[in-house]
């Protein structure tokens, strides 16, 4: 049997077949710059022209203006091979909810919470002029983190560069909205129609109206379908069927737009969703096994519901039911102050693993003074040898061999000397210098022993949104850029209702602790706007009333922490 030819990506290596479609193969790769598996996936067809190479670079461009949202999958790369055949080098996931779904149909709080996160990722790309145009169960991916992730954005149209010729190229049948078959300009409503016909399969097992038993309907059967009522789901709360069904109602005005579905959903109170079986939250982003953004074929007649779902795709390496990851390699956090302590005589100083980029992750374990470890260097502190690290102060040498020309007694006296003052300030924290003085934290202005509390680790928000009364904010890691940082947190008053976000605000004893004049305390160097972000219900319910205390200055962009002690 000849050897499969596999393509030549720059910087990949150990390329592996994933899946195959009608229009791209999807591998498995080591990016060998960064050292991390990542998902290759290689258009079968040749770019021959410019023109196909301009429309190339557009999706892959609307691609990567979207893959910075949590719910899309990354995209870290895009070119073209030598031969010709462009290529897309993503985050590896793994598997899709497809898969999921065909094991198990999903709870209505898990759907919920799929629906809530993939919306979200909707509204964004829709407020940037991007459409996704084929949102189906195959192309959610699960990440390694347990988190639903947007894929195949390489699909996608700039709304103001439509090109309507290939639109019905790369829909699927079982999640298209009508207008798509009658040739319509592609447009935001078609996405929220494919993702609540999603969130309906997810929950049902299977598409709405999809024929059950047969395998081939024919075009004119599809569009038939669309006449054919949608069978309601017993086992789903009355209020999330409703909206799943008016979000794929035929006539596109009657559909929420992206952003109400998303904040209708998640003012549903259907309970906590846990986390999959097996599925480790902090699980590192090179796991062992893995899907890529799948490998679409053109849809086509004679397809079962779930060939519909994945086009014609054929998974080469089928992982089966997500097996237990490793235990990740945990984080260490610097310490809150620029002081270091020296190593013991002899030891070795070994660096900390990095932090992942773009992730918020919970402290590490934190390494002792040093008559039982060693510390890592703060961050911002100038690299360099340990203080202390001389085996005598400045001078100690040249005066030793002095003291030698004259007796010897003298030379094993100060070499004892020597090292005992080496121990004795081995024993005691020494201050590291750095290029530019750091400025020490003031006193958290909070009561220690009361509810109210300064914060110890960054966490920060992109900007606060509030529907029907709930306030709701990504979380953003605090080296990117963000526009609110938590300064404070405490317990919420009983009584207050977290669906009243006004009234929390404006709450005496949240006052109290959200104000101007704490966040000045703890940070004297700007002009704060304060914003309050209460708890969801679901956390309440789960017996977390935590609320946080927010510090900006919309709507300017800030980097970095400014509040963590």
């Amino acid at each position: 049997m000849t050897a499969e030819r596999v393509p030549m990506v720059p910087g990949m290596t150990g390329l592996s077949v994933l899946a195959r479609g009608g229009y791209a193969t999807v591998y498995r790769a080591m990016q060998e710059s960064v050292g991390r598996l990542v998902a290759v996936k290689v258009e079968n067809g040749i770019l021959e022209n410019e023109r196909d190479q301009r429309r190339f670079m557009r999706e892959a461009r609307a691609a990567g203006r979207m893959s910075s949202h949590p719910h899309v999958v990354d995209l870290f790369d895009a070119g073209v091979t030598n031969d010709g055949h462009p290529y897309l080098i993503m985050e590896l996931c793994q598997g899709s909810y497809s898969e999921r779904m065909r094991r198990q149909p999903l709870s209505p709080a898990e759907a919920r919470d799929v629906g809530v996160k993939i919306a979200d990722a909707l509204a964004d790309a829709h407020e940037l002029g991007v459409l996704h145009r084929d949102v189906k169960p195959a192309n959610i991916l699960m990440t390694h983190f347990g988190e639903p992730a947007l894929a195949d954005f390489g699909l996608a149209i700039l709304t103001e560069n439509r090109d309507i010729s290939i639109t019905l190229d790369v829909l699927t049948p079982a999640y298209a909205p009508p207008e798509m078959f009658r040739h319509a300009p592609p447009a935001p409503p078609a996405d929220v129609y494919a993702l609540c016909a999603t969130l309906y399969a997810l929950m049902a097992g299977r598409p709405p109206r999809w024929p059950q038993n047969s395998a081939d309907p024919s075009l004119e059967s599809l569009v038939d379908m669309f006449s054919d009522p949608v069978a309601d789901l017993p086992h789903v709360p009355r209020d999330l069927m409703a909206l799943v069904m008016r979000g794929m109602s035929t006539v596109e005005p009657a559909r929420p737009r992206a952003a109400e579905l998303r904040d209708e959903l998640l003012a549903m109170e259907l309970g906590a969703v846990p986390l999959p079986t097996g599925m480790l939250r902090h699980q590192p982003a090179s796991g062992p096994t893995g899907h890529g953004a799948p490998a679409h074929g053109s849809p086509t007649h004679g397809s079962s519901a779930e060939d519909a779902d994945s086009g014609e795709t054929q998974v080469v390496n089928p992982e089966g039911p997500l097996a237990p990851a490793a235990p990740p390699t945990p984080t260490v956090y610097p310490p809150p102050t620029p002081t270091v302590y020296p190593p013991p005589a002899g030891a070795r100083v070994m660096p900390g693993p990095p932090a992942m980029h773009g992730l918020y992750q919970p402290p590490g374990p934190q390494f002792p003074p040093p008559n039982t470890g060693g510390a890592r260097q703060p961050t911002g502190v100038r690299p360099g040898p340990w203080p202390g690290a001389d085996a005598a102060p400045a001078g100690a040498s040249g005066r030793r061999l002095l003291l030698a020309g004259i007796a010897a007694g003298y030379v094993v006296a100060l070499a004892a000397l020597v090292i005992g003052a080496f121990y004795l300030r081995s024993a005691e924290p020494t201050t590291t210098f750095v290029s530019e003085p750091v400025q020490s934290t003031p006193a958290c202005p909070l009561a220690p022993a009361g509810a109210a509390q300064c914060v110890r680790e960054p966490e920060c928000f992109d900007r606060v949104t509030v529907q029907s009364g709930v306030a709701r904010a990504p979380a953003v890691a605090c080296v990117e850029p963000h526009v609110w940082e938590v300064f404070a947190t405490a317990s919420l008053p009983q009584g207050l209702d977290t669906a009243s976000h006004s009234a929390i605000k404006q709450n005496a004893e949240v006052r109290q602790v959200c104000s101007t004049a704490n966040a000045k305390a703890i940070n004297p160097q700007q002009n704060w706007q304060i914003e309050v972000l209460p708890p969801s219900r679901d956390q309440v319910r789960a017996g977390d009333r935590t609320y946080r205390c927010l510090a900006g200055n919309p709507p300017t962009k800030l980097r970095d922490s400014r509040f963590a002690r």
